[in-house]
């Protein structure tokens, strides 16, 4: 929502990861947007990659590849990603040392993961915990949102949850995330999609205010949905976002 009203262009939105419904390349594929903010590594699955990568370097790579023979253009990715991340809380990290999920092996049999009821059965989720990482937890939690999680964590009624890394609730300094250091996450930098017939018809002027707003980053981004959450309202907050960084607002 918020990097629609960024690009002044109607636009889908959606959550990376293992969330369900339509992917927001839906619209764009059926031409009827002519850009939509999306998630690398969601865009490339739903675009047929066989395989993602959490190098944001090599995925924006093989995104360009995979819609250009589609007549669409990836622009410039921002830093800002939208993935899932695995969490707990300070206290916890530090008694056990604990900074990265590898870290948690020899400890999850004894561990309470706490995430969304289809968390199970998702390759992102619990799946790939075990497959990737080897972990197998005790128990789950079926919990039904993020701020119903950071509170589990918090009430000590779990042990590790599943976030995104743009929820505001990651404000909270007394919740951390770990180092995926096996790469189990997709990269999900934020990056726009746009039309040919849109690029045709705008022109550099369009891609270079689209590039202009990859300096987002993922606390910016945090930060942003916080304000909006509050109540203020989505315009201001980007029109503020756009004048901290020198950009234009409007036009």
């Amino acid at each position: 929502m918020v990097l629609g009203v960024i690009a002044s262009i109607t636009a889908c939105s959606g959550n990376a990861g293992d969330s369900s419904g339509p992917a927001p390349a839906d619209g764009i594929r059926i031409t009827s947007v002519d850009l939509v903010p999306e998630y690398l590594g969601t865009a490339l699955r739903f675009f047929g990659a066989s395989t993602t990568s959490s190098d944001s370097t090599a995925s924006e790579a093989d995104l360009g590849d995979l819609l250009a023979e589609r007549g669409l253009i990836a622009l410039d990715a921002a830093s800002a990603q939208d993935a899932n991340a695995i969490i707990t809380t300070r206290g916890i990290a530090s008694e056990l040392g604990w900074e990265s999920i590898s870290d948690l092996s020899g400890h999850a049999a004894t561990l309470r993961f706490g995430g969304p009821v289809e968390c199970p059965d998702r390759p992102l989720c619990l799946q790939g915990l075990r497959d990737v990482y080897g972990l197998q937890f005790s128990s789950f939690v079926s919990l039904g949102s993020l701020a119903v999680t950071a509170e589990a964590l918090r009430r000590d009624e779990i042990d590790v949850g599943l976030m995104f890394t743009t929820a505001t609730e990651l404000a909270d300094p007394e919740l951390v995330a770990l180092l995926d250091d096996l790469g189990l996450q997709p990269a999900e930098n934020v990056i726009p999609l746009l039309s040919q017939s849109a690029l045709d018809r705008w022109g550099s002027p369009a891609t270079e205010a689209l590039n202009a707003v990859s300096v987002l980053t993922t606390d910016e981004l945090r930060e942003m949905n916080r304000l909006v959450g509050d109540g203020a309202p989505v315009a201001e907050v980007v029109s503020a976002w756009l004048m901290s960084h020198g950009l234009p607002s409007s036009g």
